[in-house]
């Protein structure tokens, strides 16, 4: 049964960049032991994956198995609830990795397709489904977007020389690098980094453009026609001199901004600012995405300075990923909760 879940899982990434904030959902229907159907949610207001897996099957769905990797919606929003069709279609079981924790949803889609008589399986690769929407979880229960950080280090964990040089530190894998843009929602940079850089923090795989947020309390970007003000991506300016015709909001403190991401309907935040920015959003971090060169400074410029002054106070994360980039390695960690 779990390849079929697995193969759920995989077309649900299928809506990457495209569906948020809403999941990523991905359904299989098997009859027989034959996959006959197969969907995903594809675009934010489009059908939803389990609509499409029947709608694209092959022959009569009576009495097959649906794979979901999350619990079929049963409330009306923009599409007619899921469980209403499964149960008009003849769907005899369905498996479902994880429970959706919309309180809209949080297992009355399950209760329902229990009393109109359908058997349902809870939990089939539940930490993958969990994993896989990691973002939506955040956003749902505690109502403010995911946070990653980016950080492009030496092997002795410096950011910058002495003098503040950063650039080419690292390759940072172009594909990795911009998968992570297309993942996340917004991106978040400092003044300093727009300053040094002139960055377009755009997505150049195919992908879709962030929107991106330049964090500058004293308004010492705005108004000079940097890049990351063009028309390529929506930008969204923090800062305590908002001027001109520039998305532009008073806050400046992290929670406060995450707080206003959220209402402005925002999942998720990529921070790949500098040491004061990375700081500043440290405790606020899900996860982390570490890019180690091989080059050693021996002194320089920390990402994370002035923020632990005790053993007892660490951050503890957990490791996900650690790959070979050819002469360099990437890590992707976790907190630890």
């Amino acid at each position: 049964m779990e390849k079929y879940m697995k193969l759920a899982i995989e077309l649900s990434k299928k809506g990457i960049g495209k569906v948020s904030p809403n999941p990523l959902v991905g359904a299989v229907i098997v009859k027989n032991g034959k996959i006959i159907g197969m969907g995903y949610h594809e675009r934010y207001g489009g059908f939803h994956a389990e609509r499409n897996a029947i709608l694209n099957a092959k022959e009569d769905v009576k009495g097959s198995s649906l794979f979901v990797n999350l619990e079929p919606c049963s409330h009306h929003g923009k599409n007619l609830p899921c469980v209403d069709l499964i149960i008009s279609s003849g769907i005899s079981k369905v498996y479902i990795a994880s429970v959706d924790p919309n309180p809209l949803v949080n297992g009355k889609g399950i209760e329902k397709l229990k009393k109109n008589g359908i058997e349902v399986d809870v939990g089939l690769l539940s930490d993958e489904a969990k994993y896989l929407n990691r973002v939506f979880f955040k956003y749902i229960t505690k109502k403010l977007p995911y946070v990653a950080l980016k950080v492009a280090l030496t092997l002795d964990g410096f950011i910058a020389d002495s003098n503040g040089n950063s650039k080419w530190i690292t390759k940072q894998n172009f594909n990795v690098s911009h998968s992570l843009r297309n993942f996340f929602s917004s991106i978040l940079v400092g003044a300093n980094t727009v300053l040094k850089d002139n960055p377009r923090l755009t997505c150049r795989n195919g992908g879709r453009n962030p929107v991106r947020i330049v964090l500058d309390r004293d308004g010492i970007t705005l108004g000079r026609g940097f890049n990351v003000y063009n028309e390529e991506a929506r930008t969204i300016v923090f800062s305590k001199c908002c001027q001109g015709t520039l998305e532009c909001y008073p806050e400046t403190e992290p929670f406060d901004i995450l707080s206003r991401l959220y209402n402005l309907g925002i999942d998720s935040v990529l921070i790949e600012g500098g040491a004061s920015v990375l700081s500043q959003f440290l405790n606020f971090a899900d996860e982390l995405h570490l890019f180690y060169s091989t080059k050693i400074f021996g002194r320089g410029l920390s990402p994370f300075e002035n923020i632990i002054k005790f053993v007892s106070q660490n951050m503890e994360f957990k490791i996900r990923n650690l790959k070979r980039l050819e002469d360099e390695f990437y890590l992707e960690v976790f907190r630890n909760v």
